[in-house]
């Protein structure tokens, strides 16, 4: 089994993922566990393996999005190993946990108009979502997602608002802006109604402790399908990002609730985000 790759389970802590991921594990496969509540997987982190949050729903598209994408083997091989340097640079732990305060930030969306982490928390809970851009099909995919639960966290009072890194849009017929586009997470916000702030040299993705850079590699492969990161992201962000996460932030500030991962191809389901949020509106 040492020689079949990464292995994702979903349902890791129900009764027949927690009985499958170990013996899997003893059996020298490499392991991936998905779960919707990390804190009931802390037994399979024990045991070295690898846990991610989120949900099958949203997981099952981004899966099947990626098992086309990464049709290719060398391709495939090139986006493992690339998410697994991200994980080695040690970011993941760098960013900020639970019960740390969220640095305040002002950002302008992409109407123009600037916002604060304040105004975002001042009535309720905020969801912060953190993405590398709308060049990212994975990004897209979940800000549509997100789109889908936005009426029900504005219910409950709460709040969602984006980040990227982005300073200059695709032009409009670039492969990647008309995917955008047609899925209404383009700057023009057609089928949007959250706000999506544009982080300006990744200055807060790296309060949040969450900005890296691309290895050569990675930078190679992207400038060959016509992507520059230092023409979309501004001369300061150049060739960073920062890690696909979200946050959830209470009235107070403090970070009750936070998924970071290196690996940018799994994402939290909004449902498990719309729970959370759910959850730190009935504590205030």
């Amino acid at each position: 089994m040492k020689n079949a790759g990464k292995i994702l389970v979903t349902g890791a802590t129900g009764n027949v993922g927690s009985l499958l991921i170990p013996n899997l594990a003893n059996l020298g496969a490499d392991v991936r566990a998905l779960t919707r509540d990390e804190t009931k997987a802390q037994g399979l982190k024990d045991a070295g393996v690898e846990v991610v949050v989120g949900n099958v729903e949203l997981q099952k598209k981004l899966d099947g999005f990626r098992a086309n994408a990464e049709a290719d083997i060398d391709f495939k091989t090139a986006q493992d190993n690339e998410a697994l340097r991200i994980k080695n640079t040690g970011v993941e732990e760098r960013a900020l946990k639970v019960g740390q305060r969220a640095p305040d930030f002002e950002l302008y969306d992409f109407e123009g108009n600037q916002v604060s982490l304040a105004q975002l928390r001042a009535n309720g809970p905020l969801a912060l979502i953190f993405y590398r851009g709308l060049w990212c099909p994975y990004c897209n995919m979940e800000q549509l997602a997100l789109q889908e639960i936005y009426p029900e966290i504005r219910k409950i009072g709460a709040q969602l608002a984006a980040i990227t890194p982005g300073r200059n849009p695709l032009p409009a017929d670039h492969p990647l802006a008309q995917v955008a586009a047609k899925l209404g997470v383009g700057p023009e916000g057609d089928g949007r109604t959250f706000p999506v702030l544009w982080d300006e040299g990744n200055r807060v993705a790296d309060s949040f402790g969450l900005k890296h850079d691309f290895s050569d590699a990675s930078r190679d492969m992207v400038m060959g399908v016509g992507l520059d990161m230092e023409e979309i992201n501004g001369a300061e962000a150049g060739w960073t990002l920062p890690l696909a996460s979200t946050y959830i932030i209470d009235k107070a500030g403090l970070i009750r609730h936070a998924v970071v991962t290196a690996d940018w191809r799994i994402r939290t389901d909004p449902n498990d985000t719309l729970e959370r949020l759910r959850q730190v509106a009935a504590d205030q």
